[in-house]
């Protein structure tokens, strides 16, 4: 059943009805549309006289018409306030076929000429833009700042992690391993009489080195062990779950590894320091230090060897007894 505005509200309600910056079509309860507002016809793209008298679905997609006249019957049914929540994705349809994503919001409406209605249609073209632009920054900004993070905790040269990495994961390894009795080691590594073949051979020789230095520890450790190069020729071994028996073990393959690997330019091999973690609560920085102190025995031992600090304490406690 077709009606006129001032029918149903009396005279002024068109431009009442036009104001509303939404599409707004009210429909009989055979769900025929009865007076649409001029946001309809510049939503949709039909004129008024277009739409009058047919059913609603028009305004949908046709592969959703027969689903929606059982839902309009059952809403029918039982008519109900039920306003825009945006939790369900509708499309309407233009007349030239587009379709586009609007928020619905339904209310029936009782006249003295039966029951209508009122159904505002809120196109949501430009917030889902807006909302997909934002997605898609906010993923750009992740992945750059995933970049960021990655470059600040990796070495340019080598392209293993770098100090401030090696570190900031001693820190995290060696919270765990108070909080559940578990050893951690820490070696230190330094490729012997580097300053020699830098000098030798020219910069980019002790480069490509360092390179080559940096791949062949990390392809050597223990999954889930960590090599980073801790600054100049200086690499850091950071293995979780070993202790001292084992971490030497692990020290004495990467120097094996290091001194059989066929240099082009000239034999290198490397010196190793080794510190664990045991029942004593030392200081990740105590650690540090006693795995420094245990390379620098292993290079005044004659260099290309391996020196837990184990062994450094041990000897001391029995050069000076208590």
């Amino acid at each position: 059943m077709s009606i006129h505005a001032t029918d149903l509200f009396g005279e002024g309600f068109y431009a009442l009805l036009d104001s509303i910056p939404d599409a707004l079509v009210i429909s009989d309860e055979n769900g025929n549309i009865s007076l649409v507002n001029a946001q309809t016809e510049r939503i949709f793209g039909y004129r008024q006289e277009e739409v009058l008298g047919w059913p609603i679905e028009i305004l949908m997609p046709r592969r959703y018409g027969r689903t929606h006249k059982k839902y309009r019957e059952s809403y029918m049914a039982a008519p109900r306030l039920r306003p825009m929540d945006g939790s369900r994705p509708r499309l309407g349809r233009r007349k030239d076929g587009t379709e586009f994503p609007v928020d619905v919001g339904l209310s029936p409406l009782q006249t003295g000429h039966g029951l209508f209605i009122t159904c505002i249609i809120h196109d949501v073209s430009e917030h889902k833009r807006c909302v997909q632009q934002l997605q898609e920054h906010s993923a750009r900004l992740e992945e750059s700042n995933a970049r960021l993070a990655a470059l600040a905790s990796t070495d340019g040269l080598t392209g293993i992690p770098n100090r401030r990495a090696f570190e900031e994961n001693l820190e995290k390894q060696y919270s765990n391993a108070i909080r559940y009795h578990l050893p951690i080691s820490v070696i230190i590594a330094d490729i012997d009489n580097f300053k020699l073949f830098n000098d030798t051979f020219g910069h980019p020789a002790g480069d490509a080195a360092l390179r080559a230095v940096a791949g062949l520890l990390d392809e050597a450790v223990r999954s889930g062990d960590l090599v980073a190069r801790y600054g100049g020729e200086e690499f850091g071994i950071l293995l979780t779950n070993a202790r001292a028996a084992e971490s030497l073990a692990v020290s004495e393959r990467l120097r094996r590894v290091i001194a059989a690997h066929p240099w082009p330019l000239s034999p290198l091999t490397m010196s190793f320091g080794v510190s664990t973690l045991t029942s004593a609560p030392v200081s990740c920085s105590q650690l540090l230090q006693e795995a420094d102190q245990a390379l620098y025995f292993s290079k005044r031992q004659g260099r290309n060897g391996c020196t837990h600090f184990q062994t450094i304490f041990t000897a001391l406690c029995r050069s000076h007894p208590k």
